[in-house]
C-alpha cells in the first residue's frame, strides 16, 4: 500500500463520534488513541494520511510528520506566522505580534481588537477590547489565565507569545476541509456558528443551511485554493474559520490544522448525508452540494451541548432515549461524552433537524 491512514484520537478527552465509528471499519484506515500512536512508534511518510481529532494531539504528533507537513503545521498552528503568510492577500487586515507581557501596541483608540495566544484554540486567553482600554493589565490577566491552562494541557497554548487582531464584524462561517497532492481545496462541510444559549443548558453550536452551501461554497473554495497555492499546502485537513462581513467579503479568521471541526461537529454532514468527512479526505472526494442538498433544502441541521444530563435519571432505558423524551423527538444521533472530559463542562451532544 502505497500511503496509509491514520486517525488519532485522545482516549482522555475525545467521544468518538458517529463518523469516527462509521470510518474504523475500512480496513485501510488505522484508528488509534495517542497512547497507542506512541507505543508503535510511528513515523509519518509524506503520502500517509493523518487525521487529529483535538488540537491538543499536534504537539505529540508533529515530530513524526514528514518535513513538509511539520513545517506546514508549525507555521499554521501559530496565528502570528500564519497572518504574516496572509499579509500578502490581505494587506488591509490590522494585527499586532506581542511578545513581551509588557509591550503595549499601538491602536487606534476608537477600535475593537480581540487578543489572542498565538498558539491555543477553543476560545481560551482570548479577550475583545477596545483600543482606549488598559492593555497591560488584560494582558497580565489573560496570561493568568492561559498559564493555569497550559498546566492542564502541556504544549497547546503559548503563553508569552501572543497576538492582537482588529474585531470584525459579521457571521462566523466555519468550514471542514482538505488540500490534496496538488493543493487543491475540497469542502467536507460547512456551518454557521450562531451560539444560541437555550433553557436547561441546551446550547446551539452549530448550523447547516442550504442557502450558505448554495451562496458560499464556491467564494469559500476559491479563498482556500487562493491560501493553499500560497502557502503550497498539501495533504492536509483543515477547519477554517472566517468571517463573512456585511458587504460579502470572506476574512479569514481562524485555521487548526490537521483535524476537522471537533466535539462531534464534523457529523453534521454524516447524519444529513451520510457523507464521512474522514472518509472524503482519505479517497479525495469532492462533492456537488446542490445535488446533496436535493429535498433537503427546507431542512435547518443543528449540532447542540447538552450539559445538563449528569441531572438525568434513567432507571427503566438508556440515556440517550431520556434525552430524546426530553426533546419530544426522534433525534438524529446523540453522543455522550465521558465525564472527565477535561476541555468541556458538556456531556452530550445531539444533531437534530428543524423544519
Amino acid at each position: 500500500m502505497k500511503n496509509k491512514k491514520y486517525i488519532i484520537y485522545d482516549e482522555m478527552a475525545d467521544c468518538l463520534s458517529p463518523a469516527m465509528l462509521a470510518i474504523q471499519k475500512d480496513p485501510a484506515v488505522t484508528l488509534m488513541s495517542l497512547n497507542q500512536f506512541k507505543t508503535q512508534k510511528i513515523v509519518f511518510s509524506e503520502e500517509d494520511q493523518v487525521v487529529l481529532t483535538s488540537e491538543t494531539l499536534i504537539h505529540e504528533i508533529i515530530d513524526q510528520l514528514d518535513e513538509g507537513r511539520r513545517k506546514m503545521v508549525n507555521n499554521l498552528k501559530n496565528k502570528i506566522s500564519w497572518r504574516n503568510l496572509l499579509q500578502d492577500l490581505y494587506p488591509n487586515f490590522e494585527f499586532h505580534p506581542i511578545k513581551h507581557e509588557r509591550e503595549v501596541p499601538d491602536l487606534n483608540k476608537n477600535k475593537a481588537y480581540i487578543l489572542k495566544p498565538a498558539e491555543g484554540f477553543g476560545g481560551i486567553g482570548a479577550q475583545k477590547f477596545q483600543g482606549n482600554d488598559d492593555f497591560t493589565s488584560i494582558l497580565a490577566t489573560k496570561i493568568e489565565e492561559v498559564t493555569a491552562w497550559s498546566q492542564k494541557l502541556k504544549g497547546v497554548y503559548s503563553v508569552d507569545q501572543w497576538i492582537v487582531e482588529s474585531f470584525e464584524e459579521g457571521e462566523i462561517i466555519c468550514t471542514d476541509a482538505y488540500y490534496d497532492g496538488d493543493s487543491s481545496a475540497k469542502i467536507a462541510g460547512l456551518y454557521r456558528r450562531p451560539i444560541h444559549y437555550g433553557e436547561e443548558g441546551i446550547n446551539t453550536i452549530w448550523e447547516m443551511y442550504y442557502e450558505d452551501f448554495l451562496s458560499l461554497t464556491n467564494k469559500i473554495t476559491d479563498e482556500l485554493n487562493y491560501i493553499g497555492n500560497a502557502m503550497k499546502l498539501r495533504n492536509l485537513p483543515v477547519f477554517f474559520e472566517f468571517i463573512l462581513k456585511p458587504d460579502g467579503t470572506l476574512l479569514p479568521m481562524d485555521l487548526n490544522v490537521i483535524r476537522f471541526c471537533s466535539f462531534g461537529g464534523h457529523n453534521l454532514a454524516f447524519d444529513a448525508f451520510n457523507i464521512n468527512p474522514f472518509y472524503a479526505y482519505f479517497n479525495n472526494m469532492d462533492f456537488n452540494w446542490n445535488e446533496v442538498w436535493k429535498g433537503k433544502q427546507h431542512l435547518i441541521y443543528q449540532w447542540e451541548l447538552l450539559k445538563r444530563t449528569n441531572q438525568l435519571h434513567a432507571p427503566n432505558h438508556s440515556r440517550e432515549v431520556e434525552i430524546e423524551e426530553m426533546y419530544g423527538e426522534k433525534l438524529m444521533s446523540v453522543s455522550l461524552f465521558k465525564q472527565d472530559y477535561h476541555l468541556l463542562d458538556a456531556s452530550c451532544i445531539i444533531q437534530k433537524k428543524v423544519q
